[in-house]
């Protein structure tokens, strides 16, 4: 017997879920609006791993951001309870307290213009980052404050109407990190009810492909489970 269930419940939050469906209609809305944009960007989980490591640590802050080649790009900081982002904490050797700096994190793989082309007859919504030497264990890189700055202030000077970042508590994130197979994250540009930008996240497998459901085995038979895909993170107008 088949069944068919939801691996993540709604979460009310900085963070819910969408199902694939849902999310295709945020995201072709981007893609129609920007067709010249950054339609996604990969990483791998151990960025999402190490921030959510960082003590105090309630969740994760994704800023948008300008890089080199003046294409957008993402910005990760960890956050604590107050909201602040945590560049630094304290850490307690036998020597004494140590000071230590926290990793802000960028370098993705961007769709365009790694991706495949899409099936004949469908959109280009799931994309995927397509690259032969591809290791999701080395997608994503620490970057330093100064370079952030630039970065994130860059986008904020450019579009000062838009999002400056994205909240999303360390719960929802760890839900979808928890998918079965997730070795990274496709994080997508959408267009929300609002006509404002927001975020879909999605867990990806070894290959870069976006994870929508996957099959366990029960002592009832076989189960096919639905992966509901994270987005409506509270956006926020602040700096880095």
């Amino acid at each position: 017997m088949e069944q068919t269930l939801t691996l993540m419940p709604a979460v009310h939050d900085a963070g819910s879920f969408v199902n694939a469906e849902q999310a295709q209609f945020l995201i072709a809305d981007w893609q129609q609006t920007y067709p010249q944009g950054i339609f996604s960007i990969l990483y791998g989980r151990h960025l999402f791993d190490q921030l959510l490591a960082a003590p105090d640590c309630v969740g994760i802050r994704i800023f948008n951001g300008i890089n080199t080649g003046n294409k957008q790009a993402f910005v990760f900081v960890a956050v604590n309870a107050a909201g602040t982002s945590i560049l630094s904490y304290e850490l307690l050797t036998d020597s004494g307290p140590v000071q230590v700096n926290n990793t802000i994190w960028d370098v993705g793989v961007p769709c365009p213009p790694f991706c495949d082309e899409p099936p004949v007859g469908q959109a280009y919504l799931w994309r995927r980052p397509i690259d032969p030497s591809l290791n999701m264990k080395e997608i994503g890189r620490s970057i330093s404050y100064e370079k952030a700055t630039i970065m994130v202030g860059a986008w904020q000077q450019q579009f000062p109407g838009m999002p400056a970042a994205f909240f999303f508590t360390r719960d929802v994130i760890t839900a979808m990190l928890s998918v079965p197979g997730c070795a990274g994250v496709a994080i997508y540009n959408g267009i929300d009810k609002e006509q404002e930008q927001t975020l879909i996240l999605t867990p990806a497998d070894t290959t870069g492909r976006c994870i929508f459901n996957y099959t366990t085995i029960t002592a009832e038979g076989t189960c096919l489970s639905d992966v509901q895909l994270l987005t409506g993170g509270m956006k926020q107008q602040v700096s880095l």
